[in-house]
This record gives structure tokens, sequence and C-alpha cells, in this order.
């Protein structure tokens, strides 16, 4: 189980702190072999980012805008992804079946908004 740190210090009141919420969920290696090939996520929580960037209980997220989710490392960088695209697509599996997730310029600036990206 991973958490991932990283804020910005004297945020703005009432909305939501980045660290925390990306805690909010359960992120686990899934592996091919000895291969890292994303981040199955559970137990997220209701209103967190990843609930707002459509991911679901049991996706494995593979790679979100130009970065594949290989290593812890990785999971760190997703903020940078989410603060400096202007879309965004999240490459992801549910199920057996291989999807996208594409996030506009209004989405993501909600998002940032919210979380203080």
């Amino acid at each position: 189980m991973l958490g991932v740190l990283g804020s910005r210090p004297g945020g703005r009141p009432g909305l939501k702190r980045y660290p925390g919420v990306l805690t909010s969920a359960t992120l686990l290696a899934e592996k091919q072999g000895t291969r890292v090939v994303g981040y199955r996520i559970r137990n997220i929580q209701p209103a967190s980012i990843w609930d707002r960037l459509g991911v679901r209980d049991e996706d494995l997220v593979i790679k979100v805008g130009t970065l594949k989710l290989q290593r812890t490392d990785d999971l760190v960088r997703v903020r940078s992804e989410l603060r400096d695209a202007t879309r965004l697509l999240i490459r992801i599996k549910r199920g057996t079946r291989p999807q996208a997730l594409n996030l506009g310029p209004a989405q993501l600036r909600k998002i940032r908004e919210e979380f203080e990206l």
C-alpha cells in the first residue's frame, strides 16, 4: 500500500489538500513477471482526486498523460502531469478492457482549483 506525499504550504482555506486526498485510496503495484505495468487503485474515497479523475475501484492505472506508472516515484510525478496538462489522457484497464479517460481543459481547471494543484 502506498501513499503519495507533497503539498503546497499555506493553502487556501476550504480547499482540499493534494496529499490528503491522493492517499485516500490504496495503490498497489501490479506486475507482469518482474515488471510493474501500473497501479491497481482500491478503496477510493468519494470526492477524492481519483474519484474526480473518473478512476473506479479496482481500475489498473497504466499511464497518466505522458507518464507511465512503473515506479513509486512516478506516483509523485502525477501531480506535475495534472498541474501542467491542458488536456489529459489517463490509460486504465477496467476489468479486462483497456480504456482511456479523457479530461478536457474545464475539467482539469476545476480539479486544480479543488485540490490546490
